[in-house]
């Protein structure tokens, strides 16, 4: 199986090489614009015909190769990055939870939601591929095109990458971790390849790692899950309001009013114009007379 900027994914049989045996368009459900496939990630683990596309829109899409209908191969999108997606990975401990480099950060999914548990800080160099640790499930790799490989240890802290070594002066284009997850290879853009053997700290499983960091990506995923649950409360309580607003608004027009006022006027037996006039002098004469007194008082004042 393979993946393309020209927005398809390919399924080969390596007995015929010559041509492809089946094809599969990169569209998000229900839009017709291709999108450029640059990572591409199978794991058996996480089900035979799933796997899942990063794009170079920043986009991460999650595909299945026997759905029903083919316009539903693509089951579902995230919405990550605002760069190429060039890392995908899924745990080898817990396939549903999986990661993702694109721009200047690394972030961790959870494949039942939409948005990421965990977010790093914004890396100074762009980030050019990542994966996960086979030894460790909290540990993960990224590499940056200004020749830095990072390690992150997630069972000790989040913020920041636990190693740092810069391997080169030249980007780093891809690397491999061996089953172990003792050696890691690196090559870089002017074709040079860097071996490194890691240290027993980042090979050895700590005592209740696994169930440290499973813990870890369960508490996140209830607090995403609340947040988004809050989210659509506030969406729902957002329309009721608006709605009850619209209901209370004056929808009363000058024509009604007019009506309302000569209907008060006629039960109050005064017609017409005449009568709306005559009300009018009534209520501005004992404003006038109050005016006069004041008028009155002050000019016998002055007198004094």
């Amino acid at each position: 199986m393979t993946v393309s900027t020209d927005g398809s994914v390919l399924w080969w049989d390596i007995r015929k090489l010559s041509e492809a045996v089946e094809s599969m368009p990169l569209r998000e459900k229900g839009s017709e614009t291709l999108l450029g496939g640059v990572s591409l990630e199978y794991d058996p683990a996480a089900g035979p015909t799933k796997f899942m596309v990063g794009c170079e829109q920043g986009c991460l899409l999650s595909c299945n190769r026997k759905a029903k209908n083919p316009a539903d191969r693509v089951t579902g999108s995230y919405l990550g990055h605002t760069g190429p997606a060039y890392g995908l990975k899924r745990n080898p401990f817990f396939p549903k939870y999986f990661l993702s480099v694109g721009d200047w950060t690394v972030r961790v999914w959870n494949e039942d939601l939409k948005s990421p548990l965990l977010t790093s800080k914004h890396q100074p160099a762009y980030l050019t591929g990542g994966c996960w640790s086979p030894a460790r499930p909290g540990v993960l790799f990224t590499s940056t095109s200004d020749g830095c490989l990072s390690c992150w240890d997630l069972f000790y802290k989040h913020n920041e990458p636990s190693l740092q070594v810069q391997l080169s002066d030249q980007s780093l284009t891809s690397f491999a971790i061996q089953e172990s997850g003792a050696v890691l290879g690196c090559g870089t853009a002017d074709g040079s390849c860097h071996v490194l053997q890691l240290s027993a700290a980042l090979v050895d499983m700590a005592q209740n790692e696994k169930q440290g960091i499973n813990a870890m990506f369960e508490r996140e995923t209830l607090r995403e899950k609340n947040l988004e649950k809050a989210q659509k409360e506030a969406k729902v309580k957002a329309r009721r309001e608006a709605a009850r607003h619209a209901e209370l608004a004056d929808t009363i027009t000058e024509e009604d009013l007019a009506n309302i006022e000569k209907e008060f006027f006629k039960e109050a037996g005064l017609g017409g114009v005449e009568g709306l006039t005559a009300a009018k002098k009534a209520v501005a004469a004992p404003a006038a007379r109050t005016g006069s007194a004041t008028t009155d008082a002050h000019a016998d004042a002055d007198q004094h």
